[in-house]
């Protein structure tokens, strides 16, 4: 069944033009034959006790686990369960951004997140992202944001343009002077592609190991668990709000 299920990402590659087509069909392959050696040819005739079964049970998920997770080694050398996480912000960034995704446009729900993403590039063009992610009155978040920004005091802090211009500049402005940080020049990002392809342009940085994520922050813990379950979650604030921070820091770098 697992070999199965990795033809569809086979599919998948296809479709996107994709470099794993030749990975996922050799995982599936693999897979397979184990599967056969383990199921038809180390079979016996005798029962199991109830805690065989158990250990039995317990020993399948985690093979499944780790037969899941061929495609990823393969694809990405080198990779580690512990990549994608970082303690400390390097030192050597080259470019930080921020974004806001404040869910209170008329398409989003009342249980979504406001998305606070900060985003750093270092030299050797990796990504480190840390996020908070809290569902709060206007107020509140506003003056989060603007005490985030001025402790990252990022290069670009973005914002979806509708939710600037009609809802949230004035009151944006008046907290920006009360905590005393110079009000910045808020990019205005104009979403007008859909959000589920948006969301798809992170699958390369992650695919090609690239991003990394900030330890014990239950913010960032948040973003990944949507990262997780997109596109079937129900919530895709997070992704939504790091890929307008990753839309900004290319615009930055490409001088736009």
């Amino acid at each position: 069944m697992l070999s199965g299920i990795m033809l569809i990402g086979c599919g998948v590659a296809v479709g996107y033009g994709e470099k794993g087509l030749w990975t996922f069909l050799a995982c599936a392959l693999f897979t397979c034959t184990c599967g056969y050696l383990m199921v038809y040819k180390g079979r016996h005739q005798f029962r199991l006790k109830n805690r065989q079964l158990f250990l039995l049970t317990t020993l399948s998920w985690l093979i499944i686990c780790l037969f899941g997770s061929l495609p990823l080694y393969w694809l990405i050398p080198n990779c580690t369960f512990t990549d994608a996480w970082f303690e400390q912000w390097p030192l050597n960034m080259i470019v930080k951004t921020m974004s806001l995704d404040p869910s209170k446009g008329k398409n989003d729900k009342k249980a979504d997140y406001q998305a606070v993403i900060k985003l750093g590039i270092d030299s050797s063009d990796t990504l480190y992202v840390q996020a908070d992610m809290k569902r709060r009155p206007i107020g509140q978040m506003i003056a989060d944001t603007v005490d985030i920004y001025r402790d990252w005091q990022p290069h670009a802090f973005g914002l979806e343009c509708n939710s600037w211009q009609d809802l949230l500049a004035p009151d944006f402005a008046e907290e920006f002077t009360r905590q005393g940080v110079l009000a910045p020049e808020v990019w205005q990002i104009n979403n007008t592609v859909n959000k589920q392809v948006r969301i798809r342009r992170l699958a390369g940085y992650l695919a090609n190991g690239r991003m990394r994520f900030k330890k014990d922050c239950p913010g960032t813990k948040i973003l990944v668990d949507q990262l997780i379950d997109f596109p079937s979650g129900s919530h895709d604030d997070g992704p939504d709000a790091l890929e307008m921070a990753i839309r900004l820091a290319e615009q930055l770098c490409n001088g736009t």
